[in-house]
Formats: C-alpha cells, sequence, structure tokens
C-alpha cells in the first residue's frame, strides 16, 4: 500500500517511459469494463470478524460486547463489518477510504453507481464524499420516489457522476 507521497513519486517516473489514452482513443468509448477491486480488513476489523464468525460475539476495544444467539443476525452483522460498521456505529474507515481514493484518482469524473446492502453504509459514505468535496446523491427507502426519480434521471443525463444507492 503506497503513501501519496511515493504514488506521486512513482507516478512521475512512470510517465517518463508510458503514455496514457483516453477509452476513445483506445477504441473504448462504448465498451464498459467491469473489474473487481479487493481491500485488505485492518487486523483489528479482522479479529472482531473472527471472533464474531466463531463465537457469535465481539468484544469491542472500547470495553463493550456485541453478540447474538441467531445465524441469520450474526450474517448481518459480518456483512456489516465488511464495510466497516456494526450497529450503526463506524469501526473502521478502511472502506470508505478506500472508494473515496478510488472515486478521486481512478475513476475521477466517471459515472459510478456505489451499491450498499445498508442505509447507514450510504449516510457514512455520503458524509465522507462530502468532506472530500466530491458531489454525490444517493437513493433508498426513506427517500421520496419523486426525489429517486430525479436522482435517476440526474444520474442518467450526466448532472450527476456519483449515485450511492441500495439495490432494494
Amino acid at each position: 500500500n503506497l503513501k501519496n507521497s511515493s504514488r506521486h513519486w512513482l507516478s512521475q517516473r512512470l510517465a517518463s517511459s508510458c503514455f496514457f489514452l483516453k477509452r476513445e482513443q483506445a477504441g473504448l468509448k462504448n465498451e464498459k469494463i467491469y473489474e473487481t477491486k479487493t481491500i485488505q480488513f485492518p487486523l483489528r476489523v479482522r479479529k472482531y470478524y473472527n471472533q464474531l464468525e466463531k463465537d457469535f460475539l465481539i468484544d469491542l476495544d472500547n470495553g463493550c460486547t456485541v453478540q447474538t444467539m441467531f445465524a441469520g443476525a450474526k450474517f448481518c452483522m459480518l456483512r456489516q463489518l465488511c464495510g466497516g460498521i456494526l450497529k450503526n456505529n463506524l469501526i473502521d474507515n478502511f472502506k470508505i477510504k478506500a472508494l473515496v481514493e478510488l472515486v478521486k484518482v481512478e475513476l475521477k469524473e466517471q459515472p459510478i453507481v456505489i451499491w450498499c446492502s445498508f442505509i447507514n453504509e450510504i449516510v457514512v459514505l455520503q458524509k465522507a464524499f462530502e468532506r472530500n468535496r466530491i458531489p454525490s446523491s444517493i437513493i433508498y427507502g426513506d427517500i421520496s420516489i419523486t426525489a429517486r426519480n430525479k436522482t435517476r434521471e440526474d444520474f442518467q443525463r450526466g448532472t450527476i457522476n456519483i449515485l450511492i444507492a441500495q439495490p432494494e
């Protein structure tokens, strides 16, 4: 994982011996490319995940314990941990930081849809984008149908580039 100063240094070195093409220059104007990005859990989140998976509970660093006796609830909490959030609390912002970096650098000014399973993840992500001056719009269950339709239309017209939504 490169720090910003190292990334800048490496980019300068590569730029002296590389060239860059826009999608249309490479003949990919209308072709969509799908790529999977993998983000490693920070050690603390990995510890929580493993403990919850094994024991149906987590002993958090703040002294609190989160537990369940139901497999379905455990599965839901494991999914929340994948986003760095648990029971409406931000545990770690590793995923948020990765998304902000991706949107600011690799996908800058590209139309992007970010699917989130949990409303609290949508809210935390939108606040992080606001702090980083990245315009985005959201769609989830509490947003009115009228507002959802306007947001969807704005995204399709290109008025907004980033849409954060819940698949349901």
